[in-house]
């Protein structure tokens, strides 16, 4: 159990859209959903550190009003994130805040459930 938790991405799609990232914030054009896009790569890390990156580049997209990326997606990363760093009740209550229709959100609600009752916290 934890099949969600335990992927992790390709150091070569985060490598491609993290120097995409860095060139749109050179250029002064940022987008959303580069951003979005490279802090859902980061989450799926297998270094923590990018992780906890990823988890802050969420925090930024969610503090700027109004939010101008799809909520459901930014909240379900986040649930995704503090679960693969051992945060499993921050990553439920993330979770709950994502649409229904999330896919994959039933897994991984059941992977956090599971994960926060064996482990605790």
């Amino acid at each position: 159990m934890g099949g969600l938790l335990d992927q992790s991405v390709d150091w070569r799609e985060l490598s491609e859209i993290e120097k995409q990232y860095h060139s749109e914030i050179r250029e002064g054009k940022l987008l959303v959903q580069t951003k979005v896009t490279y802090a859902q790569k980061l989450v799926k890390s297998q270094y923590q550190a990018d992780i906890l990156k990823g988890l802050r580049l969420f925090d930024e997209i969610l503090s700027k009003q109004p939010i101008e990326a799809d909520v459901d997606e930014v909240y379900h990363s986040l649930a995704l994130g503090y679960g693969r760093i051992g945060d499993y009740k921050t990553g439920l209550f993330f979770l709950r805040l994502s649409s229904d229709k999330c896919p994959e959100r039933d897994e991984l609600e059941t992977v956090l459930k599971s994960k926060l009752e064996r482990d605790g916290w």
